[in-house]
């Protein structure tokens, strides 16, 4: 066994341990305590460092990687005409895996060890294919976009192909329908049956802006936005209520992963805790576009399961979800710093169907963590969040695959 000593181990469900080991063999977690317990093994000593589990991104677009910095702070839907012009006038086809590779090489230097990412087209199985990240890649169905998946048809084409490179623990595929008023009704009940029949993760953008949320519950008008895109949702009769339409769809079935969820009615809250499904908060992406306050808090206390995401580097400056908690640190002081890390860790793996895999530092589960270090002075996960120390080495299955020394 490999024994992987350091100042302190800080676990998302169990106590933090001084002086502690962590044992790994064949890339999982065989023994968990303090270094005068430990079992017999080839010792590597880390320093004064804190070792986490390894961090799980949620919800991020690392194909727009390459767009970081191009586009200014503004509202939701003129950001997303920027967008759609840059992605028509750069070759987007051809700089796009090299994007995904980028942003996932960040990823791993900011402590990130998992990350679910949406693509448009599903070119992120390929291009992630021999990174060593953990990663669950989405792909996101629009129906009557230019570019396929563009209808149920298509979006089973592709499944089907991306299923050939699933592999159980490094690679897996889910589907994503991209939001309400992007996807008909047709083939949002396709996606769900689809994800339900082949057991599938599924995930949504759900209630992203306030103009979304007045037209699933049967206010606003959405049409003029949608006949000038040419969606066939334009053509459809529109929700009259946020229940209604999860009634009709069945997506509460497939307990989906729902990504930002700004401006939840009431409700929703508790058919979302009922349901089992899971909600991404993107803090920073949250604050880039002006956004309401977010109801993060509400969720939680509701029995609903709330984890972090990124979003992409076109609304965000990095892609840590590091940065993600210290920001609700200093945003929700009076949060406890162990919920921000579950919402980084265990959460997240909650959400991903991966609990029995990844998401904490527990005998069983695969050997992902980081280390980043810590003022012997300060309360071990107080002293991550409240600091600016930046993560110095992420292991993936026992195996280093970044350090700040290289």
């Amino acid at each position: 066994m490999d024994l992987f000593r350091a100042a302190c181990i800080i676990r998302a469900d169990s106590p933090a341990i001084s002086d502690g080991i962590l044992a790994v063999d064949q890339g999982r977690i065989a023994w968990v305590g303090r270094s005068l317990d430990a079992p017999r093994g080839t010792l590597h000593d880390l320093g004064h460092v804190a070792i986490l589990p390894g961090l799980i991104n949620a919800h991020t677009h690392l194909e727009l990687t390459s767009f970081e910095g191009r586009i200014r702070r503004q509202p939701l839907w003129t950001w997303f005409d920027e967008l759609l012009k840059l992605i028509r006038t750069s070759n987007f086809s051809s700089i796009g895996p090299d994007a995904i590779k980028k942003g996932a090489a960040q990823s791993l230097c900011a402590g990130v060890t998992c990350v679910a990412d949406i693509s448009r087209t599903g070119i992120n199985v390929a291009a992630l294919r021999d990174s060593p990240i953990r990663k669950v890649c989405f792909l996101e169905l629009i129906s009557g976009a230019m570019l396929p998946p563009n209808d149920a048809e298509s979006l089973r084409a592709a499944v089907t192909q991306a299923l050939a490179h699933q592999t159980e623990d490094i690679l897996r595929i889910g589907i994503s329908p991209h939001a309400p008023y992007t996807v008909s009704k047709f083939d949002l009940h396709a996606a769900t049956h689809l994800a339900l029949a082949w057991r599938l993760p599924i995930m949504m953008h759900f209630l992203e802006s306030p103009e979304e949320a007045d037209w699933l519950e049967g206010r606003g008008d959405l049409s003029a936005y949608l006949l000038a895109r040419k969606l066939p949702t334009a053509h459809e009769e529109p929700p009259i209520s946020v229940v209604a339409f999860l009634g009709a769809s069945n997506l509460l079935a497939t307990k989906p992963i729902l990504a930002h969820v700004n401006y939840p009615p009431d409700t929703l809250v508790p058919l979302l805790a009922d349901s089992g499904a899971s909600v991404v908060f993107c803090p920073r992406a949250h604050d880039y576009f002006g956004h309401s306050p977010h109801r993060w808090r509400d969720l939680l206390a509701a029995g609903i399961n709330v984890c972090l995401g990124t979003d992409s580097l076109a609304s965000n400056e990095s892609l840590s979800i590091l940065d993600e908690m210290r920001f609700l640190a200093r945003k929700a002081p009076g949060v406890e710093s162990i919920e921000l890390l579950r919402m980084g860790t265990v959460r997240a793996a909650n959400a991903l169907g991966m609990s029995d895999v990844i998401g904490d530092l527990q005998p069983g589960l695969m050997a992902d963590f980081v280390t980043i270090p810590c003022d012997k002075n300060m309360a071990a996960i107080e002293c991550v969040l409240q600091g600016d120390a930046s993560v110095t080495g992420t292991w993936i299955a026992g195996h280093q695959v970044y350090s700040s020394a290289t």
